[in-house]
C-alpha cells in the first residue's frame, strides 16, 4: 500500500487527534479487507479491532461521517441490522485501477496468444503434446539425477498442479527445461512457492525471481558441505601420516 503523507494530512485536517488515530487503523484494516477499501461489521467488532471503547468508536465515526474528512475520502453507512460499513474512496479507486490494469494486460496476452484457425491446428496440438513429453524426458535425464525417487515423484506432481493453476500462462516443464542448470532442489522450491502464493499476476518472472535467490542458497549450502568434507578428509590424511611416521 502506498502512503502519501501530504494527502493524509490534507484529508484529516478537520479531525480530532482521537479520530485521526482511529482512521489510521481503519485504513490498515480496509487495505487487508477481502473487499479492499470496504469493510462491514458491528460497532462491537470495530471496538475490538481498534482497541477502543464503543463510545470512542461511535464518536470517531460520527466525526468522520459528518464531513471531518476533506474531499469525501471516507464514507460511513449504517444498515437496519446495526452493521456499519466504512469505505475509503481512495483505496477503492486505486484497487479498481489495479484490477482494470490487470484485466487489460490479461486481454493483451490473450490477443497475442490467439492464432487463426487452420486445418493444421489439430496437428499442431499433437505436436505440442509430443514436445511436452520430450521436455519431460530430457529434464528427468539431465537435471533430476540427484533427486531421490520420492522427490522426482513430488516434483512431477507439483508441476502438474502448477500447470492446472496457470493454464495457457505458465508451462512448468518448459520452465524446468530453460532452467536446467539450476540446483534440482531449487526446482522443487519454486513449484511449491507457485502453488502456495495466490496473487501471481505474471508467473514467469515470479518463478525466475524465486529461482535466482534459492539457487544461490542451495549452491552455497552444497559448497559449505563439500568444504567441511574436504577439511575432514585432509585432517584424516594428516593423522594417518603422523601414525605412519611414528611407527617408523
Amino acid at each position: 500500500m502506498k502512503f502519501f503523507p501530504s494527502n493524509y494530512l490534507g484529508d484529516t485536517r478537520g479531525l480530532s487527534p482521537s479520530a485521526k488515530g482511529i482512521w489510521m487503523d481503519l485504513i490498515c484494516y480496509l487495505w487487508q479487507s477481502p473487499t479492499r477499501g470496504k469493510m462491514t461489521a458491528k460497532i462491537s467488532d470495530y471496538s475490538r479491532l481498534l482497541g477502543a471503547s464503543e463510545k470512542e468508536v461511535l464518536l470517531a465515526m460520527e466525526e468522520l461521517s459528518r464531513g471531518g474528512m476533506e474531499g469525501g475520502t471516507c464514507q460511513i453507512f449504517k444498515n437496519s441490522h446495526g452493521d456499519v460499513t466504512v469505505i475509503s474512496r481512495r483505496i477503492s479507486r486505486e484497487e479498481k485501477q489495479r484490477e482494470d490494469a490487470r484485466l487489460r494486460k490479461q486481454r493483451e496476452r490473450e490477443k497475442e496468444n490467439v492464432t487463426q484457425p487452420s486445418p493444421e491446428s489439430h496437428g499442431e496440438k499433437i505436436e505440442d503434446r509430443r514436445k511436452k513429453i520430450e521436455d519431460r524426458k530430457e529434464i528427468k535425464a539431465k537435471s533430476l539425477f540427484s533427486l531421490s525417487q520420492n522427490q522426482k515423484e513430488e516434483l512431477a506432481e507439483l508441476c502438474s498442479k502448477v500447470s492446472l493453476k496457470f493454464p495457457d500462462k505458465f508451462n512448468p516443464w518448459q520452465w524446468l527445461k530453460r532452467n536446467i542448470d539450476k540446483h534440482p532442489l531449487t526446482h522443487l522450491h519454486v513449484m511449491k512457492q507457485m502453488l502456495s502464493e495466490d496473487r501471481i499476476l505474471d508467473p514467469w518472472p515470479y518463478a525466475n525471481k524465486i529461482a535466482l535467490v534459492e539457487d544461490g542458497n542451495y549452491n552455497e549450502r552444497d559448497s559449505q558441505t563439500k568444504s567441511s568434507q574436504y577439511k575432514a578428509d585432509f585432517l584424516g590424511m594428516a593423522e594417518n601420516l603422523k601414525k605412519i611416521q611414528g611407527e617408523k
